[in-house]
């Protein structure tokens, strides 16, 4: 449900001519993953990672945001009611709940 959502949005994004969007999987040599990786023109926009029930961050962050020099990302969970910002070396992880973050996206 999650990637069709995503997907939709980058397709609307490159469709309006805000620039060549694309949705891509993230894995490093460690096996460490981010579930989505919106790229704008070829280089890292906004990680997404997904988690069914957990509100705490994923150790996996640390692996990928210093690499991906994103200053934001989200992690969404199924779990209802979860709206936490944490910042953490300079970028901010939003860890929310799906249905009150997917409605935002076209």
């Amino acid at each position: 449900m999650v990637a069709s959502h995503l997907l939709k949005y980058v397709h609307y994004l490159t469709d309006a001519g805000y620039g060549k969007y694309e949705l891509k999987y993230i894995r490093n040599t460690e096996k460490k993953e981010i579930d989505f990786l919106l790229t704008k023109n070829n280089k890292p926009w906004f990680p997404i990672e997904v988690k069914l029930s957990d509100d705490k961050p994923s150790p996996n962050w640390q692996a990928f945001m210093e690499y991906l020099k994103c200053n934001r990302a989200v992690q969404l969970t199924l779990k209802e009611n979860v709206f936490k910002l944490c910042e953490q070396d300079g970028w901010q992880l939003l860890v929310v709940s799906a249905n009150q973050f997917l409605p935002y996206l076209v």
